[in-house]
């Protein structure tokens, strides 16, 4: 398979996703069998993000916060409540038909789990082929199959691999044709969803390395979402962090890991183990207490402010009137009662942190 032709200058110097004010709710219904009523479920919140085209862009973050939402909102496969998302400078929210189809193979995706995402009564050739056929791409039979036999060596693979089924495949082998799947259609961006967390710890390294040779090699921009700040620190250009629904810092990854502003973020990185002995001996583990709140009843204020160390800490500090208690404990009034406006840092990079009491000064 030939490499993704280079795009003109003026778009290569463009964003290629960008989101503004994006929101995504879900109607619920509760109580048995629905007799309850409807609740709102508030999956993404107020997100605006640009992302760099030839980039990765980590989102970041625990069960619940919002990241598969807003990826699957890029994808097109969600659409916003409020908000917009624009491909290459066009609302994916207008589109529809073959625009959508196109869209589609530009941007591709690559699922956590590749065994739930293949047909099991398929072969890797007819896998690969399929996706070649939904895109019409290939001019017989014959072309086909050269791009099939080509892109299954891009990807670490051989060609005895095509006659085989997914159960015969090992998990990492099963990655490296998802990923095959995946770029055959000659994409220009991939959304990787965990795409490395369900292999072993052996086979990790060897994913991550493919994918960065591939960006490498075929100029993609990749959208990873996961959990793992260890992954964001060796993989990602920039990265956001999001705590139920909402963005709370985001930034150049190299700024963010070295000097994290949200007391959130802080606690993700403490638990990121170090190559220095040294450093790993000193380590102090940030632990967060209880679990991230229900999406379907938010804390007013911050909503991080009910598992917060930072405002704790604060609040032994501040006059009893600048303080309130939260489940028995004390903590600043303000983050309980206020949103936390987005402040802006200086440096190399656009980077921003919502937090009331923020671990590093702001410029």
């Amino acid at each position: 398979m030939r490499p993704a032709a280079a795009p003109p200058p003026e778009a290569a110097a463009a964003d290629i996703f960008v989101v503004r004010d994006l929101s995504v709710d879900f109607e619920i219904q509760s109580g048995f069998l629905g007799l309850g009523g409807h609740q709102t479920l508030r999956a993404v919140q107020d997100v605006s993000i640009t992302f760099r085209r030839g980039a990765c862009f980590a989102i970041v973050g625990e069960s619940g916060s919002g990241k598969t939402t807003l990826a699957r909102t890029l994808m097109g496969l969600v659409r916003p409540t409020s908000g917009r998302v624009e491909f290459d400078r066009v609302s994916v929210g207008d589109l529809d038909g073959r625009a959508v189809r196109r869209m589609r193979r530009r941007v591709q995706m690559v699922m956590q789990d590749p065994r739930a995402a293949m047909d099991p009564r398929q072969r890797v050739a007819s896998i690969l082929r399929e996706a070649l056929v939904v895109h019409g791409i290939g001019r017989d039979p014959a072309d086909r199959r050269r791009r099939i036999e080509a892109v299954i060596q891009q990807v670490g693979l051989a060609p005895m691999h095509l006659d085989r089924y997914a159960n015969q495949l090992s998990g990492g082998q099963r990655q490296r044709v998802a990923i095959a799947r995946a770029i055959i259609v000659e994409p220009q961006a991939l959304i990787l969803d965990e795409p490395v967390s369900a292999l072993d710890v052996s086979i990790q390294a060897q994913i991550v390395n493919l994918l960065v040779e591939l960006q490498e090699r075929l100029g993609l921009t990749y959208v990873l979402i996961t959990h793992d700040l260890s992954l964001v620190g060796h993989f990602a250009d920039e990265v956001a962090v999001m705590y139920l629904g909402r963005v709370v810092e985001q930034g150049p990854t190299r700024d963010v890991v070295a000097a994290p502003a949200h007391p959130y973020t802080e606690s993700l990185l403490s638990v990121v183990a170090s190559e220095d002995p040294g450093e790993e001996k000193a380590r102090v583990v940030t632990l967060l207490e209880g679990s991230i709140p229900s999406p379907l009843a938010q804390p007013p204020g911050c909503a991080f402010h009910t598992r917060c160390p930072h405002a704790r800490r604060l609040a032994a500090t501040l006059a009893p009137d600048r303080v309130v208690a939260v489940d028995g404990r004390a903590v600043p009034r303000v983050c309980a009662t206020t949103l936390p406006p987005a402040h802006r840092f200086a440096g190399p990079g656009p980077r921003s942190a919502s937090c009331h009491f923020p671990l590093h000064p702001l410029a």
